[in-house]
């Protein structure tokens, strides 16, 4: 079991690794084989999973450390990251009769699907479940995937105090099929998020966990943070971080490498200044991250999740966001015709932060809540 501690460390060491996958990943539509016996070996894909099954629990703050890190050295292997962050948060709701066989083979990456893609049919202990999740980040290297369902009968939607009884169903991978169909992708290739089918697998109660009132087995304070931390803006927020950081690395190298043109680059001072602004602006944001996560694990450690606390995670993520986004946009520009005369990590950094900011803009709202919540009114998001 790598120590909580160790978990940096142990990523950053393993850039070099990463970075010589990365054109492999882009090829072939998923991850470089290296990259991910490098990941299972370092206990990055269990970082949130609990002690009792290897995994670090890690601290918030370095689990966004490790996702900045990442962010740097390829986006791809964060998001499988990221997207693993779901089953192992919820097998702190799990029994260790049903937990422990998930975590005792390959380490991750695991697989997890966060729409509702497929539905489960009671039936004696548990339920026979079908559907088909359209996208599944890392779903070719997956031991185990998590999918969201709801709970049919006769044909109709059960309802559990008025909504949907959805559940998390969670299936080892003899029970879904692969179908290749990231291959067309332009952006986070290296996912290889390809669909995932189910049909009529069956799920023990156990393995269906609830999406409302869900189980506490294990109540230690990185469980009381929501699942969505770990995985949606705040991990998405510093993993954009490390591509801004990464962008800003090699546009000081190019520029300071070009040495032909009427008027050099290297030599504008207003070059120098917009680079100089483009590196602390990385700096006060990474900080940013970093306090916002420590404030939140103190907040966790004294019981329950505050609004307050949570407010401020989403609303410092979000602007976060937004800010990298931009930075790297003004990073192009500085890099002028190098950026589009051959392939380099500042183009591939802006093509996938923007399909990561893409795949954020349904959390705009969470904006809206936390600014709700420091008027001291209602959210009015089932989030918080």
């Amino acid at each position: 079991m790598t120590s909580s501690t160790e978990l940096v460390a142990s990523t950053r060491d393993l850039r070099g690794t990463i970075d010589a996958g990365r054109a492999w990943a882009d090829e072939h539509a998923r991850m470089a084989p290296e990259v991910v016996r490098g990941l299972r070996e370092a206990g990055v894909f269990t970082m949130i999973a609990p002690r009792e099954v290897g995994g670090a629990e890690v601290a918030f703050a370095e689990g966004i450390a490790v996702f900045e890190e990442l962010g740097y050295s390829d986006p791809s292997a964060a998001w499988h990251v990221a997207n693993s962050a779901s089953l192992c948060s919820a097998a702190a709701g799990l029994e260790a009769d049903v937990r422990d066989p998930i975590f005792a083979g390959e380490p991750g990456p695991y697989g997890f699907a966060g729409v509702t893609t497929v539905h489960g049919e009671p039936v004696a202990g548990g339920y026979r479940v079908s559907g088909r999740a359209p996208f599944m980040t890392g779903v070719n290297d997956a031991p185990w995937a998590l999918f969201h369902g709801d709970v049919h009968e006769n044909r109709a939607v059960r309802k559990l105090g008025g909504m949907a009884n959805t559940r998390q169903f969670i299936l080892p991978a003899s029970d879904f099929t692969v179908e290749s169909t990231w291959g067309a992708a332009r952006a986070m290739r290296g996912t290889g998020s390809d669909a995932a089918t189910v049909t009529d697998a069956f799920v023990p109660e156990g393995l269906a966990r609830p999406v409302i009132n869900p189980a506490v087995v294990i109540d230690r304070p990185i469980f009381r943070i929501p699942v969505l931390a770990h995985m949606g803006p705040p991990a998405s927020a510093a993993i954009l971080v490390g591509i801004a950081r990464r962008a800003t690395d090699e546009t000081a190298t190019r520029l300071a490498a070009r040495t032909s043109g009427s008027i050099i680059a290297r030599d504008r001072v207003s070059f120098h200044q917009r680079l100089g602004e483009a590196t602390a602006a990385v700096d006060v944001y990474s900080a940013g991250l970093q306090a916002m996560a420590e404030s939140v694990r103190a907040d966790a450690q004294r019981g329950e999740l505050s609004q307050a606390a949570q407010a401020r995670m989403y609303a410092t993520s979000l602007w976060v966001m937004d800010q990298t986004r931009a930075l790297l946009s003004d990073l192009l520009l500085l890099m002028g015709s190098a950026f589009y005369a051959s392939a380099n990590p500042v183009e591939a950094g802006l093509r996938d932060a923007h399909a990561i900011c893409a795949s954020l803009e349904k959390w705009r709202g969470l904006q809206e809540g936390a600014g709700r919540v420091r008027l001291g009114l209602d959210p009015q998001l089932p989030s918080f």
